[in-house]
């Protein structure tokens, strides 16, 4: 099974017997107001969901623009068949936390089930307008969940990777517990054994953790002239220890798709 850890698997207590539920009828002048109330909250969670839609907002947006990028969700209508369904799971993820650095708006990552040429895949992409991509607690089992359920549909998995790595200020939350940071590369050996592709497309630069995040996939694309880079030198130099000059550079053994050997096939942006 994917998740291994209890193979008897949970079961709901179906035949316990549960109190009678007392119904109290509404008072009329409530329920004449019901339909309108409804129709207002509607409104506000659809509208709450555009602003969503919107990742860091629209000044990001622009700046992803601005450098030739286009932002996950356009990646993603790019990627798709045209006028077939889609259906993105997790939205409201992280919904209102991490205010004290910003928010994260649906967690930083897209989870979308849709299909290209025809076959039913699920899509990971990173949103580089929040916080750089980088992935906070919420990003993490958001990506955890969509492995899960790919794996249970066998859906191929294909990863949009635009990723700063984890969220420092946070890293403490991400790597302890057995369904956080080193789950995802678990699960990336468990579905390449059960014969479910796994496909990556390095879509912008990714650092430490998000180098790690496209080159354990199947099949990896890397667009040029993109850097993955291990920040190993950066780290010992402001820990005191010797600077990037002694410890062979900052970019690690994966810096570029001409010498690393970590994509399987390279174009331009």
């Amino acid at each position: 099974m994917f998740n291994d850890r209890n193979s008897g698997g949970f079961h709901p207590p179906y035949f316990q017997s549960s109190p009678p539920v007392t119904r109290t009828e509404m008072p009329p002048e409530l329920k004449n107001q019901e339909p309108g109330r409804l129709l207002e909250q509607t409104s506000e969670i659809l509208a709450q969901e555009d602003r969503l839609r919107l990742g860091g907002g629209p000044e990001a947006i622009a700046r992803q623009h601005e450098k030739g990028r286009k932002a996950a969700r356009e990646r993603i209508a790019i990627l798709l068949d045209p006028d077939a369904p889609v259906l993105e799971l997790g939205l409201w993820a992280a919904h209102e936390m991490y205010a004290e650095w910003g928010g994260a708006p649906a967690a930083g990552v897209l989870t979308v089930i849709g299909s290209v040429q025809g076959r039913r895949v699920m899509v990971v992409a990173n949103d580089a307008t929040v916080k750089a991509g980088a992935c906070f607690p919420l990003t993490i089992k958001k990506i955890v969940r969509a492995q899960a359920i790919a794996a249970t549909n066998r859906l191929p998995l294909v990863y949009l990777v635009d990723s700063s790595g984890v969220f420092l200020p946070m890293q403490d939350e991400v790597f302890p517990d057995d369904d956080d940071f080193g789950r995802i590369f678990r699960n990336n050996a468990v579905l390449s054994a059960q014969g479910i592709p796994q496909y990556a497309a390095i879509m912008g630069n990714c650092v430490a953790g998000g180098a790690y995040l496209p080159v354990l996939r199947d099949t990896v694309l890397m667009c040029r002239p993109i850097r993955i880079a291990m920040p190993w030198s950066s780290l010992r130099s402001g820990c005191g220890g010797p600077g990037p000059s002694s410890a062979g550079g900052s970019p690690g053994p994966c810096s570029r798709w001409e010498s690393s050997g970590a994509s399987t096939w390279e174009s331009g942006r």
